[in-house]
C-alpha cells in the first residue's frame, strides 16, 4: 500500500463514527472558484452531484449545501479552474488556514489512538494531529474533518495540551513501581 492509501485508511479509520470522511478525497467533477475560494464539485456513491467549499478556518471541504442550491439554479458566478490552477488555489488557501490555526489557541486532548495522539475541535470541525515518524526532526500533519490540511516543524506556542487525568490511586501505584526500580 503506498503512502497516499495509508493516509487515507488511517484518516477513514480516525474519523470512523466521529464524522463522514471527506468527499475531497474522490475525483472531482468540476474545479472551480467563488471569489477566490476553492470549490469542487463531486459525485456520491449514488451519484447525487454535492458541491464542496473550502472552510477558510480549516482548510477541509466541507459540503455547502447553501451554496449547492444557488450553484444548481445558476445564480452563482463561478470560475471554472482547471487542475493545476484549482490545486494551487488549495495550497495557498491552506497555507493561510494552516498559519490561522498556529496562530489561535487550540486546546488539544490526547487521544487512545497511537496514529494521530491528539484531536481538537476548531469552528466546529475536529482537528487531529499526526506525528511524524523522524524523532531527530519532529513533525505533525495537521487532519481536518479528515483531510490532510498541512505540515508543521514545531508545536506552536498558542496552542496547549490537555494530559488525561491519573487517579491519586494509579499516580501512586506508578511512584511505588518506579521507586521498586
Amino acid at each position: 500500500m503506498d503512502s497516499v492509501a495509508a493516509d487515507r485508511v488511517a484518516a477513514g479509520r480516525l474519523w470512523q463514527g466521529l464524522s463522514e470522511p471527506s468527499r475531497a478525497m474522490w475525483a472531482a467533477d468540476r474545479y472551480f472558484a467563488l471569489l477566490g475560494r476553492p470549490m469542487m464539485q463531486v459525485r456520491r456513491e449514488n451519484g447525487e452531484a454535492v458541491l464542496l467549499a473550502l472552510d477558510p478556518a480549516t482548510g477541509a471541504f466541507l459540503p455547502s449545501y447553501a451554496l449547492q442550491n444557488r450553484y444548481r439554479d445558476g445564480l452563482l458566478d463561478a470560475q471554472p479552474l482547471d487542475h493545476a490552477a484549482f490545486h494551487a488555489l488549495v495550497r495557498r488557501w491552506r497555507a493561510r488556514a494552516l498559519a490561522e490555526c498556529e496562530a489561535s489557541p487550540i486546546l488539544w486532548t490526547r487521544t487512545t489512538d497511537a496514529d494521530f495522539p491528539y484531536a481538537a475541535t476548531r469552528a466546529g470541525q475536529k482537528l487531529a494531529l499526526r506525528c511524524g515518524g523522524n524523532l531527530a526532526e519532529p513533525s505533525w500533519t495537521l487532519f481536518a474533518a479528515g483531510e490532510e490540511v498541512g505540515e508543521l516543524t514545531a508545536w506552536p506556542a498558542a496552542w496547549n495540551c490537555e494530559e488525561p487525568r491519573v487517579s491519586a490511586a494509579r499516580a501512586a501505584w506508578a511512584a511505588s513501581r518506579l521507586a521498586a526500580g
